[in-house]
Order: structure tokens, then sequence, then C-alpha cells
């Protein structure tokens, strides 16, 4: 699903959401968020190649928190985390991307597996190492057996969908950048 919402002054945003409708619910990916933001700058209003201007602020991994404002009205749409800008060759249009903390998954190694039985809040602490991110358990699922069985060289995106579905569990994330494991 694309939604590409196009505003008053003069920025456009596309939110991109992986699809999973009509697929299986224990099967699907575990899904993403991507948003981007491009700004028309023919005015050349902002200095864009100064080091001193947008990207001194805008550093790899820096968190982006994101608000729509339509006719004074706001909505939180999340959290993401700045990965790329892309500036076209005159200098008009440049494009900030943010992902959000399932795509930082992506790009991370989870631990191989053990084939050990643990609890899934075990195997999902195993899963994730060090990534600072926060987990919340629906309905006594924390406690569920699982066997650890990931294999090398596996994303921790995949890691945690792989767990889930063998919790029989779905996994998301929500606009705060939590990760949501709940009964399917």
């Amino acid at each position: 699903l694309t939604i590409v919402v196009a505003l008053a002054s003069k920025a456009e945003f596309t939110f991109l959401d992986e699809p999973v409708a009509g697929l299986d619910v224990m099967a699907a990916a575990f899904p993403a968020r991507e948003v981007r933001f491009t700004f028309d700058n023919s005015d050349k209003v902002f200095d864009l190649l100064d080091p001193q201007g947008l990207y001194e602020y805008l550093q790899d991994g820096q968190e982006v928190e994101t608000t729509l404002v339509i006719g004074g009205e706001s909505v939180y749409m999340g959290k993401f985390t700045f990965t790329d800008v892309s500036i076209d060759s005159s200098v008009i249009t440049p494009t900030i991307q943010a992902d959000d903390i399932v795509l930082q998954l992506d790009g991370e190694t989870a631990a191989a597996g053990t084939d050990a039985v643990v609890t899934l809040s075990a195997a999902v602490a195993t899963a994730l190492g060090d990534t600072a991110v926060s987990v919340v358990y629906g309905d006594g699922v924390s406690g569920r057996s699982v066997r650890y069985s990931v294999p090398d060289n596996t994303s921790k995106r995949e890691a945690l969908r792989m767990l889930a579905q063998a919790a029989m569990c779905s996994i998301w994330t929500d606009r705060y950048g939590v990760i949501h494991i709940a009964p399917a």
C-alpha cells in the first residue's frame, strides 16, 4: 500500500507501507514503514549544499518524529530513523528518507540458534541482542515455548518474524517504534 499526500507549503510526503492485506497473518512479513519528504526549493530559500544547513542536523541513524498537519489538524505519524538524503543536480528538490525500526533490524544479524526450547520473551531478547527497542507482549504470549532455531546470518527482522510465527502470534510496530507481539 503506497499513500502519497501532497500538501500546500511546498512539501510532498510519501508514506510507504509493506503490503500484507490478503496474506496469511502468521506467514506475513514483519511489516515496515518508510517516509520520504521531498521539498521544492526552486526559489532557493535553503542553501542545501551548505554543511551548516540541513546536513548538520540529519545524521545517519538520527530519530525523526513526524506529524502531518492539514488545515490545522495534526496527526502524529510516528518515529522513524533518518537513512538517506538525495538532491537532484539542480539543488532544487532534496529528498529525505527515514525508516522505522523494522528496516534497521533488517540490516542487523541475529544470534544463531541453539535449538533450545525457551520462552518467547527469552528468544526475542536473544534475537534482538543489544538493539534497544521496546517489546510489548499481548495476553500471556511472552511465556509461550518456542525452539530458538534461527539459522546463521538471519536478520533480526526475519528472526523476530520466525519466532512470532512459531509462537502462533502476529508481530508489528506501532507509530512510537514499539514492537508488539500478540496472539494471532
